[in-house]
């Protein structure tokens, strides 16, 4: 199965935050295993992807959080380029810190 899970503005130590996003993904059906499911938490959240197909990216920056599962098409060359090499989630996070909810104006 595929999915995003996760959580914001509460507060887990971190060994309970890892225990958490672990029991989520296993309940999505994904593999626990911090090497094949992206993950990224900090004192107050949480998020996870996996995909069955390998299409689930996330990206981390800036105190933005960004999941994807799937593949976003751009309408920008340099989005697509940024998304191919770094993953959807990476060009969400550039659109999102750009344009702010304008980012769906650039998908295609």
């Amino acid at each position: 199965m595929s999915g995003i899970c996760g959580w914001m503005n509460s507060a887990f130590a971190s060994h309970e935050a890892d225990a958490l996003l672990a029991d989520m993904l296993h309940n999505l059906g994904g593999n626990q295993d911090a090497t094949l499911a992206p993950r990224a938490r900090d004192t107050n959240s949480g998020l996870a992807t996996c995909s069955r197909f390998a299409l689930a990216s996330l990206h981390q920056e800036y105190g933005i959080k960004v999941a994807v599962e799937g593949r976003i098409h751009w309408r920008s060359e340099a989005l697509e380029t940024l998304a191919r090499k770094q993953g959807s989630a990476a060009a969400a996070a550039l659109a999102y810190q750009r344009s702010g909810l304008g980012l769906l104006q650039e998908i295609h």
